[in-house]
Formats: C-alpha cells, structure tokens, sequence
C-alpha cells in the first residue's frame, strides 16, 4: 500500500454525455471549463463523474442529482453519476453556473463521503479546493 508521501494527486474529471442537440450551449463547453479551472488542484482522490445532461433524445427519468456514489478507499477513487434533467436543463437561467454549482454540490457530497471512510482526509482542506467553481466568471 502507498503511503501519502507516494501517492499521485488525485483529478477531478469527467465522462459526459448529452442527451440532445437542443440544449443551451453552454453545456457542451463547461465541462472542459471545469476540468480547465480544476486543472492545478490536488485531491486526495480521484473524483470521476459520470454527466449525463438530458435533451430531446435522452431525457434523464428522475430528478437531477447525485446517483450511485462508490468510494474505493485502495484505489483512491470515488466515481458517481450526475444526472441533469432535460426539463432541468432546458429551465436553468444560466446553464454554465448552474453546472458548476450542480457539479460543486456533488464533488463536496463525494468528498464528504471519502472523509467518512478515510480519516486521513480533511474534508475542509479538500472542499477549499473546490473554489474554483463557483467563482466569479
């Protein structure tokens, strides 16, 4: 096992299908804008978020949200998939903040978690690194 010394920094990234050709444009380009400004932080794990934003073809049944969250305490993973409504989607005022919050709400719901199983991690210190997001653009 690795200890903390040796252990490469964790990522924030993202697997991201959407649902249609219908949404806002923004949607498409957020997710690598996210990456972009996450890009220098250092997490204790790797966060991979599975974005499914609903559309016109892919609706996303149920509501938006945080859905089958797993955390991987060996690996130094935790993976979930985010889902986005189409009719959430379609009604956000501004797409791109509301990805961003929607993406900040489920990164510190995941973080909290790694912190739950792995008392080696500062919920704190690793939510301060979420920043980022929800700074002015």
């Amino acid at each position: 096992m690795q200890d903390a010394s040796t252990t490469p920094p964790g990522r924030l990234s993202f697997r991201t299908v959407f649902g249609g050709t219908t949404l806002q444009g923004a949607y498409y380009g957020e997710p690598k804008r996210i990456s972009r400004d996450l890009a220098d932080a250092e997490f204790a794990y790797d966060i991979d978020l599975f974005l499914h934003i609903g559309g016109e073809v892919t609706p996303g049944d149920g509501t938006t949200g945080l859905r089958n969250p797993r955390v991987s305490v060996p690996k130094r993973v935790v993976t979930a998939q985010l889902l986005v409504t189409a009719d959430d989607a379609a009604a956000a005022p501004d797409a791109a903040r509301y990805l961003r919050e929607l993406v900040h709400e489920a990164a510190a719901a995941l973080i909290a978690r790694i912190a739950a199983k792995d008392r080696a991690v500062d919920e704190q210190t690793e939510l301060a690194k979420l920043g980022p997001l929800l700074a002015e653009r």
